[in-house]
């Protein structure tokens, strides 16, 4: 009897041992193997206003959707991987992700404002994606919250989507969430699929979405309650 016990406290050391092994060379695995064994709701419909138009921004605001796809596949030279930054004032699920140097910057100043009002938590699990990686989510997602190939900011590297480990059902309902609606623009970001606007961005609303697009471009969006479609539009 005292050898198979022996036997069975050895096995739980080793197995516990190999899942500590797995998540050091591999931040987040488990985070995606609880993601693929729920299964989000599916994105309602969306259908596009067509009393709007459409037009085309540059620079740190340049318009990444389905009207206007980016035809070919982007790589920016001033990534920076996230996980190399052992300072940052963020958590992240995996040690791959990627953002553009302003962006980086940009989010590393927001969420140490964040702490010092007393929110922490923020964990980042998404940045830069390759049109390779764009492309396999988008065949892997039948949920309608992945964008075709081309038609993702997340090829720009301007874009993080952000969660927090909490027990509420949905991260809008966070105080994480709540501190990024009210400051997020001061620092050059906007909630890039905002509520009630889905008929102009075609995308469903997304409270974890957001893109950096500068302090003042954000700051005009946010203080006319636009999206980035009416930004790019306005006269």
């Amino acid at each position: 009897m005292k050898r198979i016990l022996s036997m069975i406290c050895i096995c739980l050391i080793l197995a516990l041992g190999g899942a500590a092994a797995v998540y050091s060379f591999a931040p987040g695995i488990y985070a995606r193997i609880g993601r693929k064994l729920s299964r989000p709701t599916p994105a309602p419909e969306i259908t596009l206003d067509p009393a709007f138009c459409y037009v085309q921004s540059e620079g740190l605001t340049l318009l990444v959707s389905k009207q206007f796809p980016l035809e070919e596949p982007c790589r920016p030279d001033d990534l920076v991987n996230l996980y190399e930054h052992k300072e940052r004032s963020f958590e992240l699920a995996r040690a791959d992700i990627e953002l553009r140097q302003p962006a980086f910057e940009a989010a590393q100043e927001m969420f140490s404002a964040a702490k010092e009002d007393g929110v922490t938590g923020f964990i980042i699990n998404s940045g830069y994606r390759t049109r390779e990686r764009q492309e396999e989510l988008y065949t892997q997602s039948d949920t309608g919250y992945v964008n075709a190939p081309g038609e993702s900011e997340h090829e720009l590297g301007l874009t993080f989507d952000v969660t927090t480990m909490t027990d509420k059902p949905a991260f809008d309902q966070t105080e994480q969430c709540a501190w990024l609606f009210a400051h997020a623009h001061e620092y050059g970001f906007i909630l890039r699929y905002p509520q009630g606007k889905e008929a102009i961005t075609g995308v469903p609303y997304e409270s974890w979405h957001y893109r950096f697009v500068g302090k003042e471009a954000a700051k005009v969006i946010h203080e006319n309650g636009w999206c980035l479609e009416e930004y790019a539009a306005a006269p």
